[in-house]
Formats: C-alpha cells, structure tokens, sequence
C-alpha cells in the first residue's frame, strides 16, 4: 500500500514524497497528504469587509449617511419642521410664530389661555399648558369654584381658606373689590366670602361644620351653604 487514499479533491492531488512506497515504513498511508489542498477549497468563500456593499446595509463606512436603507437626510435642522433634529416639530396648535435657532424652538407667544411653562429644549410641545401661568416650570392648578367659574394658582386642589375663597369669589364676580368675609349664625363656626355678580350672590364657606361647599342664592340675599350644596376646591 503505497499510495496514499482516495479522499475528496482528488483531481487536484498530486503526488507527494512517498509516492511509491510506503511513507512511514509501518505500511500506513499518510492520510494528511492533501491537507493543504482540503484547506484551500474550504476557505474559497471569504467573508465580505467591504464597506461599499450592495446589499444596502448599515456598514461603518456609510452610517449616519441617511441615505442607506430607508433612512432618508431630513436636510437642515434648524426649521421649524426639524428642530435640532430630523421629526422634532414645533408646535403650532397653541402657539404663535414658531421659529427654530438649532436647539430649541422659540415662539412669539402663545394662544390666550396659554403658557409656554416646560421650556427645556427642543421645546418641541410649545404653549402645553391650557392655564393663564406657570409654577416653577409646571402648569399652574385649575380650581372650580363651583358656580361655573375656573380659577388658577399654586395651590394644590381642596385647599379651602379665606385666600382660595377669595380667588373663587373673584372669579364669579370679575372684580376681587366685590368679595368680602362674613360669619354665618347658627352652629358650626361657619366662615364665608360672599360677592355679587348681576345683583346674584354667592357664599363660599372656607372654614366651619360646610367648609368646601359653596351657595348661589338666586337673589341679592347672601346665604351660608349648607353641607348638601355645591362644592368648590
């Protein structure tokens, strides 16, 4: 046995040192013969490290590109379409004149009954908040005073003392000068602020057995409320 065995490539063999007799003088074939040849037919298919390939693909050489795959260059960033980035619009529901300077949108003002409170860039939601001011970069608190009327401030909801009834009373009259304090007779220690509007007045209790709870009394009479009338916070 002195040749070497038939083994896959064998077009390509070609003989080697033993070719003749027996490689190792024990009568055992060298099966390792073609091993560079085995090796150079697997290795035929190389991986592709080309940055220019036509698969479309994200290679180092073309991301941020914007034109590969289905990415597309949204153009200048400084629009108010794409603010400080492709997609970041200004807002133009509630606000004026909206501009972009590159990082952040700015507007001339905003619808009335608005204000522009979260102004931290892009700013991309504008006049977000439906209140006539701000808290601490926060819409401010929209109160009912339970006649119909909306007041804002600060303060947080359900807080009843004679300023907030004061608020409350000036939103139905108009005029804070209209608003003044009374105690109610009777028990429970009832405080009130009562104001007319059209020769119609309303009492708010801000302290007392009622506190919270508000009275329209159809006529220019001011009454305390009672615990089963209207509530205000």
């Amino acid at each position: 046995m002195c040749g070497c065995a038939a083994i896959a490539g064998i077009d390509q063999f070609s003989e080697g040192p033993c070719a003749g007799g027996d490689c190792d003088g024990g009568g055992v074939d060298a099966p390792k013969t073609d091993a560079p040849i085995d090796q150079q037919n697997q290795d035929v298919v190389q991986p592709d490290t080309s940055t220019n390939d036509s698969g479309g693909g994200n290679d180092a050489s073309d991301s941020g590109s914007g034109n590969d795959g289905g990415g597309s260059d949204c153009g200048a960033t400084n629009t108010a379409l794409n603010c400080s980035a492709c997609g970041v619009s200004c807002d133009v529901l509630t606000s004026n004149s909206a501009t972009c300077n590159g990082a952040t949108c700015v507007y001339a003002s905003c619808h009335q009954g608005y204000s522009d409170c979260n102004t931290n860039a892009p700013n991309a939601d504008g006049c977000e908040c439906n209140t006539p001011g701000c808290c601490s970069g926060s819409c401010q608190t929209t109160h009912a005073n339970g006649v119909g009327q909306n007041f804002y401030d600060c303060v947080a909801q359900g807080t009843h003392n004679v300023t907030q009834a004061n608020e409350a009373c000036a939103a139905y009259t108009g005029n804070q000068a209209a608003c003044s304090t009374f105690s109610c007779t009777g028990p429970g220690s009832n405080m009130v602020v009562c104001g007319s509007s059209s020769n119609l007045c309303v009492c708010w209790n801000y302290s007392g057995s009622n506190i919270g709870h508000a009275l329209s009394s159809g006529t220019s009479t001011c009454y305390c409320p009672a615990s089963t009338d209207a509530t205000w916070n």
